[in-house]
């Protein structure tokens, strides 16, 4: 996982009560009134927050202590999470994430639209809640590693990634073909036809691994 990352900045720590979750993948609790995005919290649960950031009119902040859990609270399945910025509710079981999408369209339009009670249909659930992503884009640090940009309380540092559990195996095939070789290169973008069977890899790696399709020319070739 490369170099471990420094600790997360916190300003102070104060408990909540989670009373329901925002638009960004947060829950929201109350300081005197005063609303506390909590990442990594669940609706219902009571916590202990590590604030990061202190507004005006609200805090950010993540839970770093579950003192009464909620019966949804799962344990994240990736190595990454919590310091990785790509996924935000691996700690929900999934269909309660799908309630909770539902939940907080119908408060969006309340809040935004000023529908009184708008009718929001269940949220379709993925056939696949995981290895669905078909597209991923890596950074890449000096030394040739792929990787992710880690959460903002984690300062953007590069985290090196050997599997990415959203992603199709297809583009973990090329993450595991290419970790530690892309050197010269700050992004890499992969994408798979699921369809087609197709892969294309931008830009050029010909010089790293010649039999993977890769860079312009494949492109305007293919279309």
């Amino acid at each position: 996982m490369g170099e471990p990352l420094p600790t997360p900045r916190t300003l102070r720590t104060i408990e909540l009560h989670l009373e329901e979750m925002a638009y960004q993948g947060a829950a929201i609790g109350r300081e005197d009134g005063r609303v506390v995005f909590a990442e990594y919290g669940i609706p219902g649960e009571d916590v202990l927050v590590a604030i990061e950031r202190d507004r005006k009119d609200h805090a950010l902040g993540r839970v770093v202590e579950v003192r009464t859990p909620s019966p949804e609270r799962v344990d994240p399945p990736c190595p990454y999470f919590g310091v990785c910025g790509g996924c935000q509710w691996q700690h929900i079981r999934y269909e309660h994430q799908l309630v909770l999408k539902q939940h907080v369209v119908r408060q969006q339009l309340r809040r935004i639209g000023k529908f009184e009670d708008p009718p929001v249909s269940p949220t379709i659930p993925s056939p696949s809640p995981y290895g669905y992503r078909n597209h991923a884009r890596f950074s890449v640090d000096g030394k040739g590693n792929l990787g992710y940009i880690s959460r903002p309380g984690h300062g953007y540092r590069f985290i090196r990634i050997e599997r990415c559990l959203i992603m199709h195996p297809k583009i973990n095939e090329v993450l595991e073909r290419l970790q530690g070789k892309a050197h010269v290169k700050h992004q890499l973008m992969v994408r798979y036809g699921v369809n087609t069977g197709e892969l294309l890899v931008h830009p050029n790696v010909h010089e790293i691994d010649p039999e993977l399709p890769s860079g312009q020319p494949y492109y305007h070739e293919a279309l």
